[in-house]
């Protein structure tokens, strides 16, 4: 009998992701010895502060869909110079959903980051973030640049664009009333794999955590809800007019074979922030961070240094006169 047909009588079927995880098993196996929690209007905000207590901070903000482990590469790279704070946004890995809100728009998630800061006391810090984490990160920047002394901002989201397939298929009305009470692996697997640039980097651990993740008893609605609003950003240029008022130090990192950013996104952020350094990566996607975390998180680090990082300009100019 076709898996579909079973699920009633055996209680779901794994593969297809209905039900969820118990919270205990899934902090068993992603809760570290560095692993605190704080409260954040009711949500248990999972958060990890690690490397040397004595150098300046950063703070890492990940994308939709993810969770703080796609740092884990910088966190092994830039520990022994820095203190590094990083956290499961809402609606993802161990934090889950929002306890009394169903707003996921980019306001609400930087009001949120705010009151993360404030409840840690961080005042003055470095902030990277990818995707829609790095929206969170320069919007924040933007309404407290005294807070943020540089940012590094990966596959940075925020202007007009033609999202993608299989973001537009998630969010469909019948897929997404699906989606609501399963998250079948095989599409948590497709959606991994086109944020990679080379799926062969794509691991069964990772793919098990990204899986895993999902499960957590709230996180599906909360990444629908997400997705939905990733739908509104798109289609207004609300927000592509803050963005030439950010003040902040700011170097960009952006993956050319991103699947999921056109090339015309990377144009409008040099176009509106023409002295942000920009590091193209040949190999890296749209989680660049994760699948090359050594390259990355090396140009951040000189970045944060106040040391030349090599702007990849001849790239820059052939993006500008493909403009034209």
């Amino acid at each position: 009998m076709p898996c579909l047909l079973m699920v009633g009588a055996l209680g779901g079927c794994s593969s297809l992701g209905f039900g969820h995880k118990p919270l205990d098993e899934l902090k068993t196996r992603y809760e570290t010895k560095e692993s605190r929690y704080v409260d954040i209007d009711g949500t248990q905000v999972h958060y990890r502060i690690e490397g040397n207590p004595d150098g300046p901070t950063i703070i890492l903000i990940h994308a939709v869909l993810a969770s703080m482990q796609t740092w884990d590469g910088w966190v092994n790279n830039l520990k022994d110079n820095y203190r590094i704070v990083r956290l499961d946004m809402p609606g993802c890995g161990l934090t889950g959903p929002f306890v009394n809100s169903d707003d996921y728009s980019p306001e609400a998630l930087e009001s949120f980051f705010n009151d993360f800061v404030n409840k840690l006391g961080l005042d003055h810090f470095y902030l990277a973030g990818n995707s829609q984490g790095a929206m969170v990160a320069w919007m924040y920047a933007l309404d407290h640049p005294d807070h943020v002394d540089k940012m590094v901002l990966i596959q940075p989201i925020g202007y007009p664009q033609q999202l993608p397939p299989i973001i537009n298929f998630m969010t469909t009305p019948v897929i997404r009333d699906f989606a609501y009470i399963a998250a079948p692996k095989f599409l948590v697997t497709k959606v991994a794999r086109e944020v990679y640039a080379d799926p062969d980097r794509l691991n069964d651990r990772i793919i098990e955590r990204y899986f895993d993740l999902e499960q957590r008893k709230g996180n599906r609605i909360a990444m629908l809800k997400t997705l939905i609003e990733l739908r509104k950003i798109a289609r207004t240029d609300r927000y592509a007019k803050m963005i030439p008022n950010i003040k902040t130090a700011t170097l960009i990192e952006w993956g050319e074979r991103d699947k999921f950013l056109p090339k015309q996104v990377l144009i409008d952020w040099h176009r509106d922030l023409p002295k942000a350094p920009i590091v193209i990566y040949p190999w890296g996607g749209h989680v660049t961070m994760e699948e090359v975390p050594m390259q990355t998180s090396r140009d951040a680090d000189r970045f944060f240094q106040g040391l030349p990082v090599k702007s990849n300009m001849w790239i820059e100019k052939t993006l500008i006169e493909d403009a034209d």
